[in-house]
């Protein structure tokens, strides 16, 4: 298995160095200018068109593969995973260069414009996630000092309102929304970064968060993408965002030592087991949907599971199930998801699979994964 795994890893690393950074992305043709303006019946058909054709109708839209902060640092992080540093300082200075505007410290965003839930978001606006995924990259590569400024405009510019009995972080700086699995990564990186400076502030923001996350857990041991929220947007509970929230748990957990962090850890990483995969091995969309498989819950479950058979806090029975779950997700992945190229697809269906060669949505997750899934074979 090790042998079929670096040899995986090993044509993946060949395929992103060999395409290059700027790439498409699934959410890029979502910020042009006829998506955005469009009524309801044509934006159908633009994911219409975009399902069955997705670059072309990239293409026809005008939109061309583009760098992301996202799809760098994730490479970035990567090569300091792999013990590659040199590979990768010059991503990590073009993130430190390209920074979006803030008011403090510094932040990243999406380089295209996208529609959410609570409007559309200009190209370039900083966002919590990215800003956490560009920060994680720092701290691998040893840029204390950038991570910690990383910090300081999470800090300073995204709102943090009362919930839960805990803080809320929004999404950017122009919501209010209370998603969860991002909330679960601003409290563990704080908490890194606090580790690193001594800043006590930092941590008592980041106890804060943890207990939203640890309330907003529901009794089954689920957790809805917004806090709270039982219908409609917001509601569903998925694979990816679900493992999201477990890393971003797991590290807390023993960060502070917190027995109620540690069963809602244990809670949920059980309802995770139990429901968010298919009887193939492969990640489920929902728990509702088996369909489509996406590349990014094979990564964040690959790492997820890695990290749990590795946790010496667990049982020996947990630890085992996470183990084989593992192994059974990595053999799925690399029968199903990677071609003779090294590339990962977005996104397999029954009867289609989607390629777009992103590099933050695919590529990136999968090199991490699987350099994390080697390491843990030795």
């Amino acid at each position: 298995m090790k042998s079929q795994v670096l040899s995986a890893l090993q044509r993946a690393v060949a395929f992103a160095e060999s395409q290059g950074l700027d790439t498409w992305d699934p959410y890029d043709f979502r910020g042009t200018p006829l998506f955005l303006r469009a009524p309801k019946a044509a934006v159908k058909v633009l994911y219409g068109l975009a399902f069955l054709a997705p670059v072309a109708t990239r293409r026809l839209l005008g939109v061309k593969p583009v760098r992301s902060a996202g799809g760098v640092a994730g490479l970035a992080h990567a090569y300091c995973d792999l013990g590659e540093q040199t590979k990768a300082e010059p991503l990590i200075q073009w993130l430190l260069e390209n920074p979006s505007r803030t008011q403090a410290g510094l932040g990243w965003g999406l380089p295209f414009a996208w529609k959410s839930g609570f409007g559309i978001v200009p190209a370039n606006t900083p966002i919590g996630h990215t800003t956490i995924t560009v920060g994680n990259a720092l701290l691998a590569y040893g840029s204390d000092e950038n991570a910690s400024n990383a910090a300081a405009w999470i800090r300073s510019e995204l709102k943090f309102n009362a919930a839960f009995g805990g803080l809320a972080a929004s999404y950017t700086p122009n919501d209010t929304t209370q998603c969860v699995n991002s909330n679960a990564d601003v409290a563990s990186f704080l908490a890194k970064v606090a580790v690193k400076n001594g800043s006590e502030d930092l941590l008592d923001l980041s106890r804060q968060i943890l207990t939203f996350v640890v309330n907003s857990q529901n009794e089954d041991g689920s957790w809805n993408y917004l806090a709270g929220v039982r219908s409609g947007s917001g509601s569903q509970i998925d694979h990816y965002h679900t493992g999201m929230i477990l890393c971003a748990l797991q590290h807390l957990a023993y960060q502070f030592f917190d027995d109620r962090a540690v069963e809602a850890y244990t809670r949920g990483l059980r309802f995770y087991m139990d429901h968010l995969f298919r009887p193939d091995n492969g990640p489920k969309f929902t728990v509702f949907d088996q369909d489509p498989v996406d590349i990014y819950g094979c990564a964040e479950g690959i790492i997820t599971l890695v990290n749990a058979s590795n946790d010496p806090h667990l049982n020996v029975g947990l630890r085992e199930e996470a183990k084989q779950r593992a192994q059974g997700l990595v053999h799925f992945t690399l029968s199903r998801m990677q071609d003779s190229r090294g590339a990962f697809a977005y996104r397999k269906y029954p009867a289609k699979t989607m390629w777009l060669d992103s590099l933050r949505w695919a590529q990136a997750p999968m090199i991490r994964a699987l350099a994390r899934y080697a390491s843990s074979l030795e």
